[in-house]
Protein backbone atom coordinates (compact mmCIF):
# COMPACT_ATOMS: atom_id res chain seq x y z
CA UNK A 1 0.00 0.00 0.00
CA UNK A 2 2.83 2.39 0.86
CA UNK A 3 4.44 1.66 -2.50
CA UNK A 4 1.24 2.64 -4.35
CA UNK A 5 0.94 5.91 -2.44
CA UNK A 6 4.61 6.67 -3.10
CA UNK A 7 4.18 5.99 -6.85
CA UNK A 8 1.05 8.17 -6.96
CA UNK A 9 2.83 11.08 -5.23
CA UNK A 10 5.85 10.62 -7.51
CA UNK A 11 3.61 10.77 -10.60
CA UNK A 12 1.92 13.97 -9.34
CA UNK A 13 5.27 15.67 -8.65
CA UNK A 14 6.62 14.55 -12.01
CA UNK A 15 3.62 16.00 -13.84
CA UNK A 16 4.14 19.43 -12.20
CA UNK A 17 7.85 19.44 -12.99
CA UNK A 18 7.32 18.48 -16.62
CA UNK A 19 4.89 21.36 -17.14
CA UNK A 20 7.53 24.01 -16.52
CA UNK A 21 9.28 25.65 -19.45
CA UNK A 22 12.98 25.16 -19.73
CA UNK A 23 15.21 28.26 -19.69
CA UNK A 24 16.03 27.53 -23.35
CA UNK A 25 12.34 27.52 -24.36
CA UNK A 26 11.78 30.80 -22.51
CA UNK A 27 14.78 32.37 -24.29
CA UNK A 28 13.45 31.34 -27.70
CA UNK A 29 9.98 32.63 -26.87
CA UNK A 30 11.36 36.02 -25.74
CA UNK A 31 13.54 36.27 -28.86
CA UNK A 32 10.59 35.49 -31.12
CA UNK A 33 8.34 38.01 -29.37
CA UNK A 34 10.93 40.79 -29.53
CA UNK A 35 12.10 40.18 -33.09
CA UNK A 36 8.74 39.24 -34.52
CA UNK A 37 10.29 36.29 -36.33
CA UNK A 38 12.43 33.27 -36.00
CA UNK A 39 15.51 33.09 -33.84
CA UNK A 40 18.87 32.79 -35.59
CA UNK A 41 22.55 32.82 -34.79
CA UNK A 42 23.05 36.07 -36.68
CA UNK A 43 22.23 39.52 -35.34
CA UNK A 44 21.14 40.56 -38.83
CA UNK A 45 17.60 39.54 -39.89
CA UNK A 46 17.55 37.31 -42.98
CA UNK A 47 15.77 39.99 -45.01
CA UNK A 48 18.65 42.44 -44.46
CA UNK A 49 21.51 40.04 -45.31
CA UNK A 50 23.01 40.68 -48.72
CA UNK A 51 24.99 38.46 -51.07
CA UNK A 52 27.79 40.38 -52.72
CA UNK A 53 28.02 38.77 -56.13
CA UNK A 54 29.43 41.76 -58.02
CA UNK A 55 32.64 39.84 -58.86
CA UNK A 56 30.93 36.49 -59.44
CA UNK A 57 30.90 35.40 -63.09
CA UNK A 58 28.68 32.34 -62.63
CA UNK A 59 31.31 29.91 -63.94
CA UNK A 60 34.00 30.11 -61.30
CA UNK A 61 33.30 28.46 -57.94
CA UNK A 62 32.93 31.09 -55.23
CA UNK A 63 35.69 30.96 -52.61
CA UNK A 64 34.87 32.78 -49.40
CA UNK A 65 38.10 34.39 -48.13
CA UNK A 66 36.89 33.91 -44.56
CA UNK A 67 36.68 30.12 -44.91
CA UNK A 68 39.80 28.02 -44.50
CA UNK A 69 39.39 24.88 -46.60
CA UNK A 70 42.97 23.90 -47.28
CA UNK A 71 43.12 25.80 -50.57
CA UNK A 72 43.97 29.19 -49.14
CA UNK A 73 46.46 29.04 -46.30
CA UNK A 74 49.84 27.41 -45.76
CA UNK A 75 49.64 25.18 -48.82
CA UNK A 76 52.66 26.60 -50.62
CA UNK A 77 50.46 27.93 -53.40
CA UNK A 78 49.05 24.49 -54.21
CA UNK A 79 45.34 24.15 -54.89
CA UNK A 80 43.10 21.10 -54.87
CA UNK A 81 43.58 19.14 -58.09
CA UNK A 82 47.18 20.27 -58.75
CA UNK A 83 49.65 17.65 -60.03
CA UNK A 84 52.82 17.34 -57.94
CA UNK A 85 55.99 15.38 -58.40
CA UNK A 86 56.92 12.88 -55.70
CA UNK A 87 59.55 15.28 -54.35
CA UNK A 88 57.06 18.20 -54.19
CA UNK A 89 54.49 15.96 -52.51
CA UNK A 90 56.99 14.84 -49.85
CA UNK A 91 58.44 18.31 -49.18
CA UNK A 92 55.22 20.32 -48.97
CA UNK A 93 54.31 21.38 -45.44
CA UNK A 94 50.55 21.21 -45.90
CA UNK A 95 48.48 20.18 -48.91
CA UNK A 96 44.89 20.13 -50.06
CA UNK A 97 43.76 17.10 -52.08
CA UNK A 98 46.19 16.91 -54.99
CA UNK A 99 47.55 14.45 -57.53
CA UNK A 100 50.97 12.93 -57.00
CA UNK A 101 52.57 11.73 -60.22
CA UNK A 102 55.32 9.13 -60.28
CA UNK A 103 56.61 5.77 -61.45
CA UNK A 104 55.52 2.59 -59.67
CA UNK A 105 58.89 1.38 -58.40
CA UNK A 106 57.98 -1.04 -55.61
CA UNK A 107 55.36 -3.04 -53.78
CA UNK A 108 55.06 -2.81 -50.02
CA UNK A 109 53.05 -3.96 -47.01
CA UNK A 110 52.86 -3.19 -43.29
CA UNK A 111 56.02 -1.03 -43.11
CA UNK A 112 58.53 0.70 -45.38
CA UNK A 113 61.11 -1.94 -44.35
CA UNK A 114 59.12 -4.39 -46.49
CA UNK A 115 59.56 -2.36 -49.69
CA UNK A 116 60.13 -4.76 -52.56
CA UNK A 117 61.88 -3.05 -55.48
CA UNK A 118 62.50 -6.19 -57.57
CA UNK A 119 60.14 -8.63 -59.26
CA UNK A 120 58.61 -11.05 -58.55
CA UNK A 121 56.47 -9.06 -56.15
CA UNK A 122 54.70 -10.59 -53.16
CA UNK A 123 52.74 -7.62 -51.79
CA UNK A 124 49.41 -6.32 -53.06
CA UNK A 125 48.34 -3.83 -50.37
CA UNK A 126 50.50 -0.87 -51.43
CA UNK A 127 52.73 0.53 -54.14
CA UNK A 128 55.54 3.06 -53.91
CA UNK A 129 55.90 5.93 -56.39
CA UNK A 130 59.12 7.75 -57.28
CA UNK A 131 60.17 10.53 -59.65
CA UNK A 132 62.68 8.22 -61.37
CA UNK A 133 62.30 4.64 -62.61
CA UNK A 134 65.72 3.89 -61.08
CA UNK A 135 64.87 5.06 -57.54
CA UNK A 136 65.88 2.58 -54.79
CA UNK A 137 65.83 4.87 -51.75
CA UNK A 138 62.56 4.19 -49.95
CA UNK A 139 62.70 7.64 -48.31
CA UNK A 140 62.34 9.24 -51.76
CA UNK A 141 59.10 7.41 -52.49
CA UNK A 142 55.43 8.01 -51.76
CA UNK A 143 53.32 5.15 -50.43
CA UNK A 144 49.91 4.56 -51.98
CA UNK A 145 47.38 2.40 -50.15
CA UNK A 146 45.61 -0.15 -52.33
CA UNK A 147 42.49 -0.75 -50.27
CA UNK A 148 41.25 -4.34 -50.31
CA UNK A 149 38.51 -4.85 -52.89
CA UNK A 150 39.11 -1.48 -54.58
CA UNK A 151 39.49 -0.93 -58.33
CA UNK A 152 42.91 0.61 -57.84
CA UNK A 153 44.12 -2.51 -56.02
CA UNK A 154 42.84 -4.77 -58.78
CA UNK A 155 44.49 -2.63 -61.44
CA UNK A 156 47.82 -1.57 -59.91
CA UNK A 157 49.05 -4.07 -57.33
CA UNK A 158 52.32 -5.51 -58.57
CA UNK A 159 51.67 -9.02 -57.29
CA UNK A 160 48.78 -9.50 -59.75
CA UNK A 161 49.92 -6.91 -62.33
CA UNK A 162 53.70 -7.14 -62.81
CA UNK A 163 53.24 -5.31 -66.13
CA UNK A 164 52.48 -2.12 -64.12
CA UNK A 165 56.04 -2.10 -62.71
CA UNK A 166 57.78 1.16 -63.75
CA UNK A 167 54.58 2.57 -65.26
CA UNK A 168 53.76 6.21 -64.56
CA UNK A 169 50.58 6.91 -62.63
CA UNK A 170 48.87 9.87 -61.03
CA UNK A 171 46.95 9.38 -57.81
CA UNK A 172 44.52 11.82 -56.18
CA UNK A 173 44.03 12.05 -52.45
CA UNK A 174 44.94 13.66 -49.15
CA UNK A 175 48.51 13.40 -47.96
CA UNK A 176 49.07 11.40 -44.81
CA UNK A 177 51.62 9.05 -43.33
CA UNK A 178 51.29 5.47 -44.54
CA UNK A 179 53.76 2.60 -44.01
CA UNK A 180 56.06 5.07 -42.25
CA UNK A 181 56.28 7.21 -45.40
CA UNK A 182 54.52 10.25 -46.82
CA UNK A 183 51.63 8.81 -48.76
CA UNK A 184 47.93 8.56 -49.55
CA UNK A 185 45.63 6.17 -47.69
CA UNK A 186 42.26 7.10 -49.17
CA UNK A 187 42.67 7.29 -52.94
CA UNK A 188 39.89 9.35 -54.54
CA UNK A 189 41.01 8.91 -58.16
CA UNK A 190 43.88 7.53 -60.20
CA UNK A 191 44.99 7.21 -63.81
CA UNK A 192 47.88 5.65 -65.72
CA UNK A 193 49.83 8.44 -67.41
CA UNK A 194 51.90 6.57 -69.99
Amino acid sequence: MKARIFLLLFAVVLSFVSCEKSPYEEEIEESTEQGGGKSSDSDVPDEEMEWDDSDYDGDTPYEDPNVTDGNNQNTGGYKSGDELTVKEFIEAEKLPQVYVVGYIVAACAQNKKNADFDPPFKWSSAILLADSKDERDVEKTVSISLKSGSNIRKALNLDDNPDKYLRKVKVFGIRTTYLGLTGIKEVSAWELVD
